[in-house]
């Protein structure tokens, strides 16, 4: 896209540039005539003065006289324009804008060899002789001329034709031509008629433009007149002048007209640059005059000039902060709407938005007042945003208003556009809204088979279940469906209750049936498989909630099979009629949990499905992982991070992560066997230590630790004496072994298989900058595609060009390869790779950017593929020579042990479940962690799944690949390198 500058306002550099690329375009071999092919002493320049020549040697005119003066002349310069920006791209035409600066004292008129393009002839000949066009100088020899006894040289003799004195006339006549209602008028044909009367053509064609060629006399009055270079300038203000004739009459036709006017002139007629003197068309292909009415759109080729007022899309008119939830206890929290100005600023000025009254009371500005929309050369609209934040405050409501300008200006500082406008606001804060949640289980025969890593799969789903339990929120509510080959409603959708549970509230009745044998509500596995059922029966759970109790709807469905008894999914969900966001994870192999169906139900109902494959010890948290992901996508939920590890005595885990000023609250979830043995706190970028006391004194923050997991839960900022210091920046978690551990018991450490305590962290943030993710397949088969794509929006706005999405894909082999994400468009990436192997494919994308505030942030989010044979069945051999591969790479695995490891587990987490560890009781033996004889190294940083530093290439995380967990202490781990975090 191209700025035409108007010539008093270009820089002497500029100047130079233009000229060059004349000089070049007429001189050089580079540049030989297109219309006089093997003539040397003809070039490209030549070839515009001979159509302009032959155009005015024709009648009808080509060009003048009739409808086309402005549209041909148009596209004479757009193609003249190309070829100097062949040259130079940076060069364009300019305008001689002689409403402004008129007679000899103009800009224009400048002596200058490099600059200028020379001043009046002199008296004797008005041969020109000074300017970089000089014919003594030898740049510029006129070689076609209207007839052979005409000079070749530059001519030029200011006011002497009697009929062009001066220019006075000029401002007044501008003022009539514009104010001209219609582009043309009939009979359209000048020489026929006459003319057409008044009209902005007749106007501007014998007032205007005519009068300057006879001022300047000599060359510019012969039909050759491009041989002046000021030509150029000249015609580019009147073409200028079409531009802002139609700005200033949107509703009149631009151009006139349709038909009835001579060959060539007519709207959709091509437009005439050649006939049987030049049968060689100048360039490829043909315009219309209809199709350069807007000088912004023509393509290629398009131009803005430096007075063009901004295309305005849309402008805000009213910022609503509509029912913003509160913080934890009522806290406020922080959130931030635009006001937005969307506008195709154009290549020449920048627009800068501004705030000149307001905001009212309660309503700040934390970016500042105004912003500057840059020019740009894409036709695409832009926005501007200036930023109004509000703070929650129990039972307030908030109106007022604010004013905004958007201005524009030239290079010259000069207003070329303004525009004011008022924008309502309102605020108002409201309790947090309670969502509720179905689970619908498998308790079908198959899940008393081993999940992988020696403990039974119905032991996994309870310890996953009773981790997606506590880490609800109170006023949230849960309901229980059991399916095997019947089904059952364990429990209506009911209030969790507090923590810890009450009797009576859904977490003490979910926890019952977690512990539970009885026939009546148990989850021991047996029977067959009705996925269909347990799913309408779940539907219905949630049908059954009174109207307006819950804030949103959400359905969980865990299977570990294929569907065998009816009804189907596909009877019960055909589309999308769930009316909850429906998740879905198939605990098994590929092709054994009903992809397909669930699939399906779940991408018509707003969710998604992950499959887990067979875990290993090292995975031994990924159902937990899975549930707690699906349940940050119930509560719209960001995952920023979820690095794992492994601690000793005497070793402190530092785990960095970064919040923004984006997110409002932030759960930090520790999942481990034994989360009471762990020191567990956390730091603010302030440096202050966030640990279990400081919820007994600020009220944003809470730690609750139950069986399986502990977990910090946060409204932000957190600190209510250092609220700059806990919201945005780096945080770290903060995790070593505490002194009781010394005491775990010897079945403990048994179960685990190692002499350090496994952890999982998941840090979840209640945020504005929202990172979604999914992986579609066509087919199941192997060889088939697995498409990948991610958005990611803050404050609902695309984060465009701000951020790098990757995805680390683990084969069913154990291996990994990184798939490396385009940004198809602002704020959405895609990507994909070629499944050829049988198994399940866990796929975790991860997105790093920084936020409109200029914060770093980080995104993830776990996905899933599967491929399979045979009718959705994963052939016996492929699930076992997988399952071998795994276990071969799994330095965790112990297959000899893991049958005792898994009734031990099955016991614990029944005992655990309804009788958590108290602080300070007493165990049956010892030592367990305290046998490790480890000397005490310095603190360790633990880095995330994708590893440190927070922005790494894709060639550093290629080379970090494999290294997602703390291992256990090795001379290395004990005394890294040094490196910064």
């Amino acid at each position: 896209m191209t700025c035409r500058k108007s010539w008093a306002r270009l820089t002497t550099a500029e100047k130079k540039n233009f000229i060059a690329a004349l000089l070049k375009l007429k001189n050089d071999a580079a540049w030989p005539s297109v219309l006089f092919p093997g003539d040397s002493n003809m070039h490209r320049y030549d070839d515009y003065v001979a159509l302009h020549l032959r155009a005015m040697s024709v009648m009808p005119s080509w060009a003048h006289m009739a409808p086309a003066f402005f549209s041909w002349h148009r596209d004479l310069m757009r193609h003249f324009e190309a070829n100097l920006q062949t040259i130079d791209s940076t060069v364009s035409i300019p305008y001689w804008d002689w409403n402004l600066y008129r007679g000899t004292g103009a800009p224009i008129f400048d002596a200058d060899p490099l600059s200028g393009l020379g001043t009046n002839g002199r008296a004797s000949d008005g041969r020109v002789m000074d300017g970089a066009f000089a014919f003594d100088a030898g740049n510029w020899t006129i070689r076609i001329k209207d007839s052979p006894g005409n000079p070749s040289f530059l001519g030029r003799r200011f006011g002497e034709r009697a009929d062009a004195q001066n220019l006075n006339s000029i401002p007044g006549d501008q003022v009539t031509a514009l104010a001209q209602t219609a582009y043309d008028a009939a009979p359209w044909d000048d020489m026929a008629s006459g003319g057409g009367g008044d009209s902005l053509r007749i106007q501007v064609e014998y007032q205007l433009h005519n009068l300057v060629h006879r001022w300047l006399a000599r060359t510019m009055y012969l039909a050759s007149s491009p041989n002046d270079p000021v030509f150029w300038l000249h015609h580019c203000n009147i073409d200028r002048l079409w531009a802002v004739w139609q700005r200033q009459h949107p509703t009149a036709d631009a151009y006139l007209p349709p038909s009835g006017a001579p060959l060539g002139h007519n709207a959709g007629d091509n437009l005439i640059f050649n006939d049987a003197m030049f049968p060689t068309a100048p360039w490829a292909g043909a315009r219309t005059s209809a199709s350069l009415i807007n000088h912004h759109a023509i393509t290629p080729g398009g131009y803005w000039y430096d007075d063009d007022p901004p295309e305005v899309i849309s402008k805000t008119s009213s910022v609503a902060f509509t029912d913003i939830q509160e913080g934890i206890g009522g806290t406020p929290v922080t959130t931030y709407r635009a006001v937005v100005l969307k506008v195709v600023p154009g290549p020449c000025n920048a627009i800068t938005l501004e705030i000149i009254a307001g905001p009212s009371a309660g309503l700040g500005t934390p970016l500042g007042t105004s912003v500057v929309i840059p020019t740009s050369d894409d036709p695409t609209p832009t926005k501007g945003r200036i930023w109004i934040s509000y703070s929650t405050a129990a039972g307030t409501i908030s109106v007022g208003s604010l004013t905004v300008r958007a201005t524009s200006h030239n290079s010259a500082g000069e207003t070329v556009w303004t525009e004011t406008w008022g924008v309502n606001l309102s605020a108002n804060s409201v309790p947090r809204q309670p969502s509720a949640v179905a689970l619908v289980l498998d308790r079908s025969g198959s899940m008393s088979d081993d999940s992988g890593d020696g403990q039974a799969k119905v032991d996994k789903l309870r310890e996953a279940v009773g981790v997606f339990l506590e880490v609800m929120q109170e006023g949230d509510g849960i309901g229980i469906v059991r399916f095997d080959h019947e089904v059952n409603r364990l429990l209506d959708v009911t209030d969790v209750g507090p923590l810890p549970p009450v009797a009576g509230t859904g977490r003490d009745r979910v926890a019952d049936i977690l512990a539970t044998s009885d026939p009546a509500k148990t989850l021991d596995p047996r029977g067959a498989t009705s996925i269909g059922g347990g799913v309408a029966e779940g539907r219905d759970t949630l049908d059954a909630t009174p109207a307006g109790t819950y804030g949103a709807l959400g359905m969980l469905v865990l299977t570990d099979g294929n569907e065998n008894t009816p009804p189907s999914i596909a009877t019960v969900d055909s589309a999308g009629s769930i009316g909850a966001d429906t998740f879905a994870i198939g605990f098994g192999t590929a092709g054994n949990v009903s992809e397909d169906a669930l699939d399906s139900l779940t991408h018509q109902n707003g969710g998604s499905l992950l499959v887990t494959g067979a875990i290993g010890q090292s995975e031994r948290f990924l159902l937990s992982k899975y549930f707690l992901q699906i349940q940050a996508g119930f509560t719209n939920a960001q995952i920023v991070v979820d690095p794992v590890g492994q601690l000793v005595f005497g070793a402190e885990h530092r785990i960095p992560f970064w919040l923004t000023e984006a997110d409002a609250g932030v759960d930090v979830l520790l999942l481990s066997p034994a989360p009471e043995y762990i020191e567990f706190s956390l730091e603010t970028p302030a440096g202050v230590i966030v640990d279990p006391s400081t919820g007994t004194i600020e009220p944003a923050v809470r730690f609750v630790e139950r069986p399986h997991i502990s977990f910090y839960r946060l409204s932000l900022p957190a600190l209510g004496g250092s609220p700059e210091g806990s919201h945005a920046g780096e945080w770290h978690v903060v995790l070593r072994l505490n002194e009781r551990a010394k005491d775990a018991d010897r079945a403990l450490v048994a179960e685990l298989g190692s002499q350090a305590l496994p952890y999982s962290l998941e840090i979840h943030a209640n945020s504005n900058l929202h990172f979604l993710a999914e992986a579609i397949q066509k087919t199941h088969q192997p060889g088939s595609d697995v498409w990948l794509s991610a958005t990611l929006s803050e404050y609902d706005t695309p984060v465009e060009g701000r951020a790098t999405v990757w995805s680390e894909v683990e084969w069913p082999n154990g291996t990994e390869t990184t798939v490396k994400f385009m940004e198809v468009e602002g704020g959405r990436f895609s990507a994909d790779f070629t499944a050829t192997a049988v198994g399940v494919y866990r796929i975790v994308v991860y997105a790093r950017g920084t936020t409109l505030f200029g914060r770093p942030f980080s995104r993830e989010r776990s996905l899933s593929a599967s491929v399979f044979r045979e009718q959705g069945k994963v052939d016996e051999q492929d699930a076992m020579r997988i399952g071998r591969m795994k276990e071969s790479q799994d330095p965790m695995s112990a297959p000899a042990d893991r049958e005792s490891r898994r009734g031990a587990a099955a016991r614990r987490i029944r005992k655990a479940v309804r009788e958590p560890r108290e602080p300070g009781r007493d165990v049956e033996s010892k030592p367990g962690f305290a046998e490790l004889d480890v000397p005490r190294p310095r603190p360790i940083t633990v880095r995330h799944r994708m590893a440190m530093p927070l922005f790494p290439t894709l060639e550093e995380m290629d080379a970090r690949r494999g290294k997602h967990s703390m291992p256990a202490e090795t001379d290395e781990t004990k005394h890294p390198p040094d490196e910064s975090s």
